[in-house]
């Protein structure tokens, strides 16, 4: 079995564990015997074939969505349209949660980051203009939520860069709401009281970290 399929079964045994102390498995010899081996197969079937849906939120949705429910939600359940509409409101719901609410999805925004950098070996102000495809990379990022928009707009040239970028491409790709609520986004982001501060901290840090390893101490001398 491979480290994908390990990945979302231990993301699925934490999440089902609600809260209580939790060890991920390390050993999977003969798991194909084990009764949720099916399951799993198909789940990471789903998830290969749909690479912008994020497997912790997909996991995490359901005990989000229906959380005063005391409800096991197995591995079989995320192969039903019932937990395909629990990711779709709690992606929703994250997207229209006030900035100061996501303190957490900003600063695990900056180590997606910091790490998607050090693999490409760029700068963090080199970040917004990278291209793996056909479209920059961090509205593929926004898409498969490894990054909030609340991150970005700490980017000195993110008014720019996201100006380069169609309409229609942003509607394509982020969708309607999003784009059209972008402008609104920014507006509670400049009135928070956490978020704003938060974020702009971590982009100077990452940013002087990058340097340091890309670059060497010295430039900053």
């Amino acid at each position: 079995m491979d480290n994908f399929s390990k990945y979302i079964y231990n993301t699925w045994l934490k999440y089902a564990r609600r809260g209580k102390p939790w060890k991920a498995r390390q050993d999977f010899s003969d798991f194909e015997s084990d009764k949720n081996y099916v399951a799993l197969m198909k789940l990471t079937s789903f998830f290969r074939a749909h690479p912008t849906v994020n497997v912790e939120l997909f996991i995490r949705a359901p005990y989000e969505v229906y959380e005063n429910t005391d409800e096991t939600f197995y591995l079989d359940f995320y192969g039903s349209s019932r937990s395909c509409k629990a990711y779709s409101i709690y992606t929703t719901r994250i997207q229209e949660e006030l900035p100061d609410t996501q303190l957490a999805p900003i600063a695990e925004s900056y180590s997606f980051m910091r790490k998607f950098c050090t693999t490409n070996k760029m700068l963090l102000e080199q970040y917004l203009e990278h291209q793996s495809g056909t479209v920059n990379d961090f509205l593929t990022h926004l898409l498969q939520h490894n990054v909030s928009i609340y991150a970005l707009f700490a980017f000195p040239d993110f008014d720019k860069r996201i100006r380069d970028v169609t309409k229609d491409e942003m509607e394509f790709i982020l969708g309607q709401v999003f784009t059209n609520n972008l402008d609104v986004y920014k507006t509670r982001w400049n009135v928070s009281s956490k978020a704003k501060t938060l974020s702009q901290q971590c982009y100077k840090k990452v940013k002087n970290l990058l340097e340091n390893e890309l670059l060497g101490p010295n430039i900053l001398m």
